[in-house]
């Protein structure tokens, strides 16, 4: 479940956008499956805070699966997801 809210993020990030106010109450189960909710915070990769945001998403998430014993590095996990996509993301189009 982790990997995959985690990955949910990375395509967020590659798509162009961050959150910004994920938490584990913006993530619904269905049926073992993340999804993702309330993008009302949500700004596109070329923000000037986007990479805070995109940090403080993953601590968040971190800080809640470490509760439940889930190994996670959430420095190293934005550091992953920027450099994957160092060339990308492109800003959304307006």
């Amino acid at each position: 479940f982790f990997d995959e809210v985690i990955k949910n993020v990375a395509l967020f990030y590659k798509g162009g956008l961050v959150h910004a106010d994920l938490s584990k109450f913006n993530i619904l189960n269905d049926s073992e499956k993340p999804v993702l909710i309330d993008f009302s915070q949500s700004t596109t990769v070329d923000n000037q805070n986007a990479k805070e945001y995109l940090r403080r998403d993953l601590k968040n998430i971190c800080d809640y699966f470490l509760k439940l014993k889930v190994e996670c590095d959430p420095e190293a996990i934005a550091e992953r997801i920027i450099q994957e996509n160092k060339e990308e993301p492109k800003p959304r189009k307006k």
